[in-house]
């Protein structure tokens, strides 16, 4: 009798519990620690101060107070720790891969309780129930030009099924909110979790945050070694089943974007920061701008490399040029042709090759200004009066005195060929081909004209028939159009 209330004594179950940890870090060469425990005839465990040091004598795991139920104390001394509800307070865990090293901390801790013997190497914590109070999770790799990964703070919630299995980690996450190192704070975040070697997983994802809501999921997939070149080598798999995105929350993570924009989207992103398909987009934002399509950018997080790069196809693109930049990237937003303003709102469908100088385009477009068909290559597009281009025109009733500033010219109907330089009249100089079938001019509409020749404003040089009722003619030579 005395030896139970000696054993149900506060201070002699912490010095049995320091008899076990010291135990455990000479056999397996560990470094753990725990101030204070108690334990209940049912059970039941509290215990205060608890620190894991990994091999470089840094935090692994620390807790200020962890309460618990153990299910076995027999696994218990096997290094399976089977517990039902795990209550923890300022639980800490930090994932790290030191400089010059391969493997984590986790994994060598793991691996410090492999003897070589059969049924050896299988170290497991098992909790039925988690429930978090002001955590935090880091993950960290030293070895990476970025190494702080993550660092989540202010960790509060529930886990189900929480399993730590070798240096694999899995958990129903329940409900989650925290504080992310870049300062936004996550209202709630549901997921089955899963954190392997080769993989970070969150499926059935629900997110919330101040501004946003996503639900979906995201696949990360690497090696170790990835992580040194995260925007290059790390590749992503994130389906977005449903979200509303705000962009100044998005600038957390990539500060292109302009302030109070919302973006309702779904889509699948695919591939490495760095060089990324937007698979199956829909996008709308409140001015009723929409994006239906797959688009490939790259190059959006390399500053220092060849620039960025989009290539899209668009099954549907309305919006105007002011909206297009408020939804793009400003890298991007930027680089829009300046002359697309004059096109007033747009409605287009085809292919879109755009860098910062360069586009090519193969599309079909309304316009507030008309119909274009164009199959066009466009070199220095932000500088009109030096921009090259080659390629193939289809304008019907194309107001195109707006565009080059020009009142003397209507709307204008054509098929045709061009290769040279210049959009304004006194830049102008390019080689066309092909038919006029309406080109209002000087108070008369000119009509089934063909033309191969150059026009270099005011002058065309080359041949010209015209089937006008009013003007049946051919000509070679020189014409004036001041």
């Amino acid at each position: 009798m005395l030896l139970s209330i000696a054993l149900s004594l506060p201070y002699v179950q912490t010095q049995i519990a320091r008899y076990g940890t010291d135990f455990l870090n000479k056999e397996f060469g560990t470094n753990i620690n725990v101030d204070k425990i108690a334990i209940s005839v049912f059970g039941g465990v509290k215990l205060k101060g608890v620190l894991i040091l990994d091999h470089h004598n840094d935090t692994l795991i620390s807790a200020d107070r962890l309460q618990t139920n153990i299910l076995s104390f027999r696994k218990l001394a096997n290094t399976d720790l089977r517990f039902g509800s795990l209550r923890a307070e300022r639980l800490g865990f930090h994932l790290k891969t030191y400089k010059d090293e391969t493997t984590s901390n986790l994994d060598v801790f793991v691996k410090a309780f492999d003897t070589g013997k059969p049924g050896t190497g299988k170290f497991r914590l098992k909790a039925d129930d988690l429930y978090v109070t002001n955590g935090r999770f880091r993950l960290t790799n030293e070895n990476s030009v970025s190494p702080r990964v993550l660092d989540f703070r202010k960790l509060n919630g529930e886990l189900e099924d929480f399993f730590i299995k070798g240096s694999d980690v899995t958990a129903n996450i329940k409900k989650l909110s925290l504080l992310d190192h870049r300062k936004l704070f996550v209202e709630n975040l549901a997921a089955k979790f899963t954190y392997t070697k080769t993989n970070i997983i969150l499926n059935e994802l629900s997110l919330k945050t101040a501004e946003s809501t996503l639900s979906g999921a995201v696949r990360l997939t690497y090696v170790k070694e990835d992580f040194k070149d995260f925007v290059n080598r790390v590749d992503f798999d994130f389906r977005v089943d449903k979200a509303s995105v705000s962009s100044n929350e998005l600038n957390y993570f990539y500060n292109e974007f302009g302030i109070n924009q919302q973006f309702y989207l779904s889509t699948r992103l695919k591939g490495v920061l760095n060089d990324f398909v937007l698979h199956n987009l829909k996008l709308l934002d409140p001015n009723q701008s929409e994006i239906i399509g797959s688009v490939n950018f790259k190059n959006l997080f390399d500053k220092k490399g060849p620039g960025f790069y989009m290539n899209g196809n668009f099954d549907r693109v309305t919006s105007n040029y002011a909206n297009l930049r408020n939804i793009m990237p400003r890298i991007l937003g930027k680089s829009l042709p300046k002359i697309l303003e004059k096109f007033g709102t747009i409605d287009l469908v085809g292919d879109v090759v755009l860098t910062k100088q360069d586009i090519d385009a193969d599309l079909y477009m309304m316009s507030e200004l008309g119909e274009v068909e164009t199959k066009l290559s466009v070199q220095n597009f932000n500088k009109p009066q030096s921009a090259i281009y080659t390629g193939y025109v289809h304008l019907t009733d194309f107001n195109i005195s707006t565009l080059i500033n020009d009142n003397t010219i209507g709307k204008v109907s054509l098929s045709l060929d061009v290769d040279g330089r210049g959009f304004t009249k006194e830049s102008l100089n390019t080689v066309i081909k092909g038919e006029i079938s309406s080109l209002p001019f000087n108070n008369y509409n000119y009509r089934n004209l063909t033309v191969d020749g150059r026009m270099k404003w005011p002058f065309f040089q080359g041949k010209l028939n015209s089937n006008d009722p009013n003007l049946r003619m051919s000509f070679d030579g020189l014409l004036d159009m001041s």
